[in-house]
């Protein structure tokens, strides 16, 4: 959202290296619906493997998690789940989902559409 739009629109195609990290979701859209972010969802992407996780801030629990492996090339992000647990997810383990995905600087969008939804989230690189 914010400058989303412009990083989209500056990034250029990546390596993988430069996907590499641990990251923080700043927004999402899902279904053309901005939501906001009311707990702190993490994505540590290593070499060929993902995990993320959320948790609420103020009870300090797990809301979801997961975790599988991972594929990039030029933008086309694949991510083959191999086990998700959180509300909504029914379904999704063992699947795979491509989405586009840019970086520029510490941001890293992903668009694309999982099942039926599309969406776009924006996550920053932490330090």
């Amino acid at each position: 959202m914010f400058a989303a739009a412009i990083t989209f629109a500056q990034a250029t195609p990546h390596t993988t290296g430069s996907a590499l990290g641990t990251w923080e979701l700043v927004s999402h859209d899902y279904d053309g619906q901005a939501a906001a972010v009311t707990q702190r969802e993490l994505k540590i992407l290593s070499p060929g493997h993902f995990v993320w996780i959320i948790y609420d801030k103020g009870t300090m629990k797990t809301v979801g998690a997961g975790a599988g492996t991972w594929t990039l090339t030029g933008n086309t992000y694949t991510e083959h789940v191999e086990f998700a647990d959180v509300a909504g997810g029914e379904g999704i383990n063992g699947a795979s989902f491509k989405f586009n995905v840019t970086v520029a600087g510490d941001t890293l969008t992903q668009t694309g559409t999982m099942g039926t939804t599309k969406m776009k989230e924006v996550w920053k690189r932490l330090k």
